[in-house]
């Protein structure tokens, strides 16, 4: 069972299991913001899995939810979109075992934390399923305040500023709904302090980070195969 499963958030306590199974855990990230090498630290803690990207997976995800919800019209027989009451719950489970098949989860592995990082997303209302989805869930947010250095990053040259800054401005603004939930974390603020400030926030009050990943070095897609964490 989920260790989070009588987490409060900041709306108040959450009274479920369904969802808690596992400690779900997912990055956040924006382009170009080091999110790779968090995720290489964050994959050296103990029993810890987060997959890489997935292609905006969750936004398929989210796009079926919202079909859902069109379509949960129940009138009279005659009505071209009527059906039997559907099972919301039944539903949310199948989406959580996709993503558990989409990401090569283990079913038979104790796993302290599992998730996967992602830079796609695109809303506020993204985030919320998401939380909604798997309510023990726990995110990191991680952004690069330094959005003219990040512009200048390989792919991200062809993304305007502007935008860099509005997709931050919204998910720092989504954090804050979420403060027992969300941690965020800049590449700026990459240091030993703040990644073992947040190794506690992750229940790992006995690891510390050693030494901080590189990856993706000159512009490149490698990882940092390097062991960042003591416990």
């Amino acid at each position: 069972n989920s260790r989070h499963s009588n987490q409060t958030g900041s709306t108040g306590a959450i009274d479920v299991t369904d969802g808690c199974e596992r400690n779900w855990l997912f990055l956040v990230c924006t382009g170009r913001s080091g999110s790779t090498s968090l995720m290489d630290m964050l994959n050296d803690l103990p029993n810890v899995y987060i997959a890489g990207e997935n292609a905006g997976l969750f936004e398929s995800l989210y796009a079926l939810h919202k079909s859902s919800i069109r379509t949960e019209y129940q009138g009279k027989r005659a009505s071209s979109w009527w059906h039997h009451p559907v099972e919301k719950s039944k539903l949310k489970r199948i989406a959580r075992t996709y993503v558990e098949s989409a990401i090569g989860l283990k079913q038979n592995q104790n796993y302290t934390w599992v998730g996967f990082k992602e830079i796609r997303f695109g809303t506020a209302d993204e985030l919320d399923y998401l939380l909604s989805l798997f309510p023990c869930s726990k995110v990191i947010v991680n952004i690069r305040r330094d959005v003219v250095a990040q512009h200048k990053s390989t792919f991200k040259k062809s993304t305007p500023i502007s935008k860099l800054k509005s997709q931050n401005d919204m998910l720092l603004k989504w954090s804050k709904k979420y403060p027992k939930r969300v941690f965020t974390l800049a590449l700026e603020d990459f240091n030993l302090d703040n990644l073992n400030r947040l190794a506690v926030w992750l229940d790992f009050p006995n690891c510390r980070f050693k030494q901080i990943a590189h990856a993706n070095r000159d512009g490149g897609y490698g990882a940092d195969k390097r062991h960042f964490v003591t416990c």
